[in-house]
């Protein structure tokens, strides 16, 4: 019986941090875009190795996407709050994390349109703001790379 209630205690304390994390999250992502119910897809991975989950978070919807992409920002977790290390605009699913790093930042791949997977270098305060400058990735550098967030399409 004592075993039984340290499973619910470890369930509803771990259940508790998760929904607490995603609530941080949304306030941060309010904050940051001023926008009171904002749509996004998100990831948390940690992108410096420092054992702290950032968000990668994708907007969703007309005031944050057109034809290019949409907007693409990188939180850095604060333990109380995220706040905004990187946005780029023009962004699309998959997004995937690479093993190489610069300035302590792994390296990103993500989609563009117009010139499709790019690699994405944080330049020591940020990541590009617009991808469609940045090189594009080989694909080598497609294939070594771990996806964290897919397309997501419409049900």
């Amino acid at each position: 019986m004592k075993y039984l209630w340290l499973v619910l205690f470890f369930m509803f304390v771990g259940c508790t941090s998760i929904q607490n994390k995603q609530h941080d999250l949304k306030q941060s992502i309010i904050g940051i875009t001023g926008d009171g119910n904002p749509e996004y897809d998100y990831v948390y991975t940690d992108l410096n190795d420092n054992g702290v989950d950032e968000a990668i978070v994708l907007l969703k919807g007309i005031n944050w996407c057109g034809s290019g992409g949409c907007t693409l920002l990188i939180l850095e977790n604060k333990v109380e709050s995220y706040t905004l290390l990187s946005r780029s605009t023009i962004t699309s699913a998959p997004i995937s994390v690479t093993e190489t790093k610069n300035h302590g930042w792994k390296d990103l791949i993500v989609r563009t349109r117009g010139k499709g997977f790019v690699l994405m270098k944080f330049d020591g305060r940020q990541y590009p703001s617009n991808p469609s400058l940045a090189p594009t990735a080989s694909e080598d550098q497609v294939k070594l790379s771990r996806p964290v967030l897919e397309l997501k399409l419409p049900k």
